[in-house]
């Protein structure tokens, strides 16, 4: 099942803890692969993570991307566990690139998590948002999917 949705949660930055919200703690078991994105923190399940890379070793066919890439997420990969209070611990080098605040939303998208700071994911929606609405709109309309409800 694809991880979906959208929680709030806390970020212990002295401690480099982040508790994962139950409604993504079931799906994960007790281990999980952490990496940086881009101004985000993301979060796999371990066989998830698997899969992304053969995807981009598969999918992008020029070479240099391919490994840029691939470079990027594998030197800022760490497998952690998941403690008995839904907590994970960041390393310290991946909470001082994506500057985390205390407060953090976790949205589920597809195969993964993504961890944002507050500030950027409540700009990141208004954009996307007002994109939607004014280009998209009208191009889902004609294949027959609305947004309204």
């Amino acid at each position: 099942m694809g991880l979906f949705g959208q929680s709030e949660s806390n970020f212990d930055r002295e401690r480099r803890r982040l508790v994962i919200p139950s409604k993504f703690r079931y799906l994960l078991g007790d281990k999980c692969v952490i990496t940086k994105g881009f101004n985000r923190l993301l979060i796999f399940r371990p066989d998830d993570w698997e899969n992304m890379c053969h995807k981009i070793e598969e999918d992008i066919q020029d070479e240099v991307d391919r490994e840029l890439i691939l470079h990027r997420y594998y030197a800022n990969a760490e497998m952690v566990n998941i403690d008995r209070q839904n907590r994970i611990v960041i390393p310290e080098r991946l909470t001082a690139q994506l500057e985390l605040g205390q407060e953090v939303i976790i949205v589920g998208y597809r195969d993964r998590m993504e961890v944002w700071r507050k500030e950027a994911w409540e700009e990141f929606d208004k954009k996307i948002s007002r994109r939607l609405d004014e280009e998209y709109k009208e191009k889902l309309a004609n294949r027959g999917i609305s947004l309204e409800f």
